[in-house]
């Protein structure tokens, strides 16, 4: 249980800088290229348009592996997702060995891999932290879009 509560810091620290990082990347290209246009707005559509095309999790695998797994880099790299598809992001990484690594650390896809081999005799090890996932993607994707019908003016009646 202590391990499942230290990994919600862990998993949800990451999608929280990562998502921050995303908003303040996003708003100054978006500013600076209705801004400038021209060129410079091709530039950025274009680099936007590649991001988007390319599987995202062979592109955070590959960066990974070059750069290294540790909490920095899985952040730097997980910076373009969505605060839900990040914590899933950073399951999965963990899960294959990517994610942030040593003793220190205790996220719910590290705690899958190491209850992967023991689901014939005790499944509930597994499904605990995989339940942690589950629930905290669908609270905030449920909070999302409370905040979309609640915010958006279209919606009013």
């Amino acid at each position: 249980m202590t391990r499942l509560v230290f990994g919600t810091g862990i998993s949800l620290s990451v999608g929280s800088i990562a998502v921050l990082i995303s908003v303040l990347i996003g708003t100054v290209l978006g500013v600076l290229s209705g801004y400038y246009g021209g060129m410079f707005d091709d530039i950025v559509n274009w680099f936007v348009n590649m991001q988007l095309a390319f599987p995202f999790i062979l592109l955070a695998i590959s960066v990974i592996a070059v750069l290294g797994p540790s909490l920095v880099n899985t952040i730097i790299v997980l910076t373009s997702f969505e605060f839900a598809k990040m914590v899933i992001a950073e399951a999965a990484l963990s899960f294959l060995g990517l994610g942030p690594g040593g003793l220190d650390y205790s996220s719910w896809g590290l705690m899958l891999a190491e209850c992967k081999n023991y689901l014939a005799v005790a499944w509930w090890v597994a499904t605990i932290p995989g339940l942690a996932i589950m629930t905290a993607v669908l609270s905030i994707n449920i909070v999302g879009d409370w905040l979309r019908d609640r915010l958006d003016p279209k919606l009013q009646t």
